[in-house]
């Protein structure tokens, strides 16, 4: 009996240790190794890359947690850090590379990132989450049919539902168990009712509910329609005997605060696809919504935590970045710009194809605030000054690195 106290005081010992865990350090130079393959010098250079990252990633790792812990949750640590690599590095530096007989070896300077090791961690289970929990709901109502798993007769989970709670969770956020206990009929009665919204609360001891309405609308076009109306990614060939589909994907998300705060947002955007099958065009209908929403999401939640909701500040400044050209550099580039400290309240405007915009809040003059976001450090790209014919604007240029 002593010994099994003994050991559960020291396993609650250690998670109070690692629930505030530091890291003393986060700079390595490391080697990555990679066999070259078919004389595939890219992909080994890419494979070797990847081994570098975890090489730094396992450095941390051993002297936060120790060689033993890592060595006992080895599979855990693996799953949850290893399959992609890259994103917990903050940037990098290739010193040197080239191949070795057999092997493609590069030096690199790597600067992990503390927020998405802690988040590893996290996921692998070795530190207990601090983050908010969420009730995520998200009903999609799919001409006519109604699909989520939280919906009383449904219990199916949607496709948005599974597509945010991983983006969710890879960012930290704990998600309240499912249980289909939500009635359609009374639901939009219910999320007004406070002693309702008490009772999600206190049952799933849960922070933020967020509840979402995925309507999807399809129809069926003909060839000339498509033609007609410039419909993406159709089959010329006639021997197709795929249907074009047209998918219109409406989504309203409402974010409820369940701490008494009274910090509520709503988030929505539209979509529309044109593909060959039905599913096809279903699929991507869902992926563009959550790609769409998922940035105006994530600095909805910073928002939230930091200040509320539909507060407004006074000394806005607009920020505009054209050349983008995938999420993952949006995430590098609102993580750089967070990281500046004459910025204040970062807040997404909107964005289009290759174009995002901020609205900052600043402590220095626009000169300064330009110098300081030009000169700022981010993992494969920089910013370049263009000019602005507006004194309130700030426009910058993407460039790979």
């Amino acid at each position: 009996m002593r010994a099994k106290a003994l050991v559960l005081l020291m396993s609650l010992a250690m998670l109070l240790v690692n629930a505030s865990v530091e890291f003393q350090t986060l700079f390595w130079t490391v080697e990555g190794k990679a066999e070259i393959v078919s004389n595939n010098f890219a992909q080994a250079e890419t494979q070797a890359l990847a081994d570098a990252f975890k090489n730094a990633i396992s450095k941390t790792l051993i002297e936060t947690l120790g060689e033993k812990t890592v060595n006992e949750k080895a599979r855990q640590i693996a799953d949850a850090f290893y399959k992609d690599p890259a994103r917990f590095v903050n940037r990098y530096k290739i010193i040197s590379q080239g191949p070795v007989e057999k092997e493609y070896i590069m030096q690199v300077e790597v600067e992990l990132s503390p927020e998405q090791i802690k988040i590893g961690l996290v996921q692998a289970g070795l530190i207990e989450s601090r983050n908010k929990v969420i009730i995520l709901a998200v009903i999609q109502d799919e001409d006519g049919a109604l699909k989520s798993i939280w919906l009383a007769g449904s219990g199916k989970e949607s496709q948005l539902e599974k597509i945010l709670s991983r983006e969710l969770q890879a960012r930290g956020y704990r998600l309240a168990n499912p249980e289909p206990v939500l009635d359609i009929q009374k639901l939009e009665k219910n999320i007004s009712d406070l002693n309702w919204l008490s009772k999600m609360k206190n049952k799933y001891n849960a922070d933020l509910f967020l509840l979402g309405n995925l309507k999807l609308k399809t129809e069926l076009k003909t060839k000339a329609d498509a033609k007609k109306a410039e419909l993406e990614n159709i089959d010329d060939s006639e021997k197709s005997e795929r249907n074009i589909y047209s998918v219109r994907a409406q989504f309203d998300l409402t974010i409820i605060d369940l701490t008494g705060q009274d910090k509520n947002a709503r988030l929505s955007t539209e979509q529309s696809v044109n593909l060959l099958g039905m599913d096809q065009a279903k699929n991507r209908a869902i992926e563009l919504v959550a790609q769409t929403i998922l940035p105006e999401l994530n600095l909805a939640l910073d928002r939230l935590a930091k200040k509320g909701m539909g507060a407004e500040d006074a000394g806005e400044k607009i920020i505009e970045v054209t050349g983008i050209t995938s999420y993952y550099q949006f995430q590098q580039l609102m993580e750089g710009l967070k990281k500046i400290s004459a910025i204040q309240n970062l807040e997404l405007l909107g964005f289009a194809p290759g174009t995002v915009r901020f609205s900052v809040n600043y402590s220095i003059d626009r000169e300064a605030l330009k110098k300081a976001v030009s000169s700022a450090r981010f993992p494969e790209f920089r910013l370049l000054p263009m000019d602005s014919d507006h004194n309130k604007e700030l426009r910058f240029k993407f460039e790979s690195i």
